[in-house]
């Protein structure tokens, strides 16, 4: 259920922010043609969910293996020696630390949680995953 919410906070997000593309067929769900509006309204209602979020996964939006890799990353980090880092939420839009310190086990229990707290994590290891595919360039 905390997976529909996300991508129900992403659709809408999205859809505010993009008003032009609200009505662009982007993805075939039960062999029609959806737009963001309609996918929106599919999570909200409950109807062919998990065929918008593979939809929206194979379109790049949110794709879930991001979620896996970040809970590796952070597992990763937690099985070296030595002291661990403090871990803190970043929200892209404000590039700004909000909230208070956590530790590397309940930066995974966040993200595995699927809450907004996981997703600011993720959205942080997407950045990291950038900076990467930069420097691999």
């Amino acid at each position: 259920m905390a997976l529909v919410q996300q991508k129900i906070g992403k659709l809408q997000s999205f859809i505010a922010k993009n008003p032009a593309l609200r009505g662009v067929p982007f993805a075939i769900v039960a062999g029609k043609s959806i737009t963001p509006v309609q996918a929106l309204s599919m999570l909200k209602s409950g109807r062919n969910t998990q065929a918008v979020i593979n939809q929206l996964a194979l379109i790049g939006v949110d794709p879930p293996e991001d979620w896996a890799l970040a809970v590796a990353y952070y597992q990763d980090m937690l099985a070296k020696p030595g002291p661990h880092p403090k871990i803190y939420a970043i929200p892209r839009a404000t590039g700004q630390v909000v909230g208070e310190s956590m530790t590397i086990q309940e930066a995974i229990k966040h993200i595995e949680a699927g809450d907004a707290i996981g997703q600011q994590l993720v959205e942080s290891y997407r950045g990291l995953k950038v900076e990467m595919a930069k420097r691999m360039r």
